[in-house]
């Protein structure tokens, strides 16, 4: 099994809420944290390894065209984002 370290496996979550006690944001947050949990318990308990890196990322800026996420990409590059 061949194992791709330049190769990302992008996951996110936008935080921001544009209303005061807007929950959507803490969703997505609660959701992520989530996701690390189960992937540290199948790596530290399963001896399980991805084949590629994992970036748990998150955001803001939803309310306004996802710029955070589109930033996030801006700056760290797309090269290997298709592959």
């Amino acid at each position: 099994m061949h194992i791709f370290v330049d190769h990302y496996v992008i996951v996110g979550a936008s935080r921001t809420s544009f209303y005061s006690g807007d929950a959507g944001a803490s969703v997505g947050t609660a959701l992520l944290l989530e996701f690390a949990q189960e992937l540290h318990n199948l790596v530290t308990r399963e001896t399980w390894q991805p084949n590629r890196s994992i970036k748990l990322v998150s955001w803001g800026g939803a309310e306004y065209g996802n710029i955070g996420m589109v930033e996030y990409l801006q700056v760290y590059g797309t090269n290997n984002f298709y592959n």
